[in-house]
C-alpha cells in the first residue's frame, strides 16, 4: 500500500513542475518583452517586432503593425 502512494504520488508530481516550469517560463518571457507599467511591448520587443516585418517585407509579404505603439525612431525603419 505505501509502495502504491510512494508511486502515485511521484506520477502526478511530475507534470506539475513540468506545468510548474512553463508557467515560469510564460511569466519570465512576459516581464522580459512587456513594460511592467502599461503592459505593452518595451524596447526589446518593438526590435524583435521590426525585425520580422523587414523579413516579411523582404520574403514579399504584407506589413501591417499599430503605429501607435512604436517610437518614432522604428517608424522611420519601417518607411519604404
Amino acid at each position: 500500500m505505501a509502495l502504491q502512494l510512494q508511486t502515485s504520488m511521484e506520477t502526478l508530481e511530475q507534470p506539475v513542475q513540468e506545468r510548474t516550469a512553463e508557467y515560469a517560463n510564460h511569466k519570465l518571457e512576459q516581464l522580459v518583452n512587456l513594460d511592467g507599467l502599461t503592459q505593452v511591448a518595451n524596447c526589446r520587443e518593438q526590435r524583435d517586432l521590426v525585425r520580422i516585418l523587414h523579413l516579411r517585407q523582404e520574403a514579399g509579404g504584407r506589413r501591417c503593425i499599430m503605429m501607435q505603439f512604436l517610437p518614432t525612431s522604428y517608424s522611420k525603419l519601417l518607411a519604404p
